[in-house]
């Protein structure tokens, strides 16, 4: 079974639904199919990738399946909070990156105003 069937019909999660939940909670085909042309067409197929804006880190959610280290720059403390329960790093700014002294193989800016 391919990692396809688990990225369907996904809904934000909110803070008040369990952490089961939150583990049932799928991600649109759209984002999924996105990330995965992403990896097809990239010539990073393992390394770091850094999602500016990640929201609920649907897309670092795809990358981390895929055995990518991922790392989501979001300002939303709620949306933090989901990656921390999907066990996805995350900061509040990109001025934090200095502090981490990390490189990345791969950066995504994706609906970001």
């Amino acid at each position: 079974e391919t990692a396809r069937s688990n990225y369907t019909n996904y809904s934000i999660p909110t803070l008040k639904q369990s952490s089961n939940a939150l583990k049932s909670a799928s991600i649109s085909q759209g984002i999924y199919e996105l990330a995965t042309e992403i990896i097809d067409k990239t010539s990073v197929k393992q390394g770091a990738v850094l999602d500016y804006g990640c929201g609920a880190g649907l897309m670092l959610r795809v990358f981390k399946e895929y055995g990518y280290q991922v790392l989501g720059v979001e300002e939303s403390e709620n949306f933090r909070t989901i990656l921390g329960r999907e066990n996805i790093s995350s900061i509040a700014s990109l001025s934090e990156i200095d502090d981490l002294r990390e490189s990345f193989d791969l950066v995504i800016v994706k609906d970001v105003i």
